[in-house]
């Protein structure tokens, strides 16, 4: 019996097939790349970054009074002089008047600020007083720690309470010229 090639040869095929299939597979493959032409330009650089402004000079332009303002005569680009006409003219408005309501608001919250004031006086005359007595404290503890009569906790301890009375009369002090001013301003 004599066996047939053709097993043999399939065999063969599909390996070599195979074979084939896994070189194809292993081989680099090109990548797709964008295609420009050369040509030569201006290159721009940029910075994107946050900035800080620095203002040298600060001018407040305030109005302290309400009023009605007068057409300015003047154009952009116009010439001024120093001391040559006037810029700019206010008319004064026609007062409110003041009826019973607004009359007694206005008198409590002058009330108000005036209490207000006391309260500061009398907070930063207490402030005052515990800042004395802060530092006659630091004092001796500077005193005794000099002569290592205390621990160094018990130093630092009314060394904080000093610099902590400090802190608080500059606050009163703050306090306190803030209800002037919310004083005048009722």
């Amino acid at each position: 019996m004599k066996k047939s090639f053709m097993p043999r040869i399939t065999t063969v095929s599909l390996v070599v097939l195979a074979a084939g299939f896994l070189v194809y597979g292993f081989l680099p493959q090109g990548m797709e790349v964008d295609v420009a032409i050369a040509a030569k330009k201006g290159l721009d650089v940029t910075v994107d970054d946050d900035g800080e402004t620095r203002v040298r000079e600060r001018y407040i332009v305030t109005n302290p009074v309400s009023g009605n303002m007068i057409r300015v005569e003047l154009h952009p680009g116009d010439r001024v002089e120093k001391d040559e006409g006037t810029l700019l003219v206010i008319q004064p408005m026609d007062p409110n008047l003041l009826d019973a309501k607004t009359r007694a608001e206005s008198e409590a919250r002058v009330e108000a600020a005036e209490a207000a004031v006391q309260r500061a006086k009398e907070v930063q005359e207490s402030t005052k007083e515990s800042l004395e007595l802060a530092g006659h404290e630091y004092e001796r503890a500077v005193e005794l720690i000099k002569s290592n009569s205390i621990a160094l906790a018990d130093f630092d301890q009314w060394e904080h309470l000093y610099f902590i009375a400090r802190r608080e009369v500059r606050a009163a002090n703050s306090l306190q010229a803030v209800a002037v001013h919310e004083l005048a301003m009722a």
